[in-house]
């Protein structure tokens, strides 16, 4: 990541939004797969091309992890990715995926993690 970003022609601010990014969905890839799981029942992760996973990840991070962040933009952006780096009928998938996760309270599942850790201390982190 950080050789990509050393690369890129972001400024700062926005190489650090890209990092938080992927850092984040990465350390709650656990938690954001089992929501996305709850959403497409029929389609699992598995069955999901990688670009249309990654996509449903790095928004569902910004859902629930970046109050900051616009439910509609996050919406947006992730339906245009799915229109560029995917198929025809990606965008459509994410869009529903996204809509559905979108009304969801924000952090509800950070909170869940936060419930679990603390009901079983003796759970390696890692």
């Amino acid at each position: 990541m950080e050789a990509a970003l050393a690369q890129s022609h972001l400024d700062e601010h926005n190489r650090e939004f890209a990092a938080d990014l992927v850092t984040g969905s990465l350390s709650h890839r656990e938690i954001i797969d089992e929501m996305l799981t709850e959403f497409t029942v029929d389609w699992g992760l598995d069955r999901q091309s990688a670009v249309d996973r990654n996509i449903l990840r790095l928004a569902a991070y910004e859902l629930q992890y970046r109050p900051d962040a616009p439910v509609a933009v996050v919406c947006n952006e992730a339906v245009e990715l799915a229109k560029k780096y995917s198929t025809a009928e990606s965008s459509k998938f994410v869009n529903g995926v996204l809509g559905n996760l979108a009304r969801l309270p924000r952090g509800l599942h950070d909170a869940e993690a936060d419930e679990q850790a603390e009901s079983n201390p003796n759970v390696d982190e890692a």
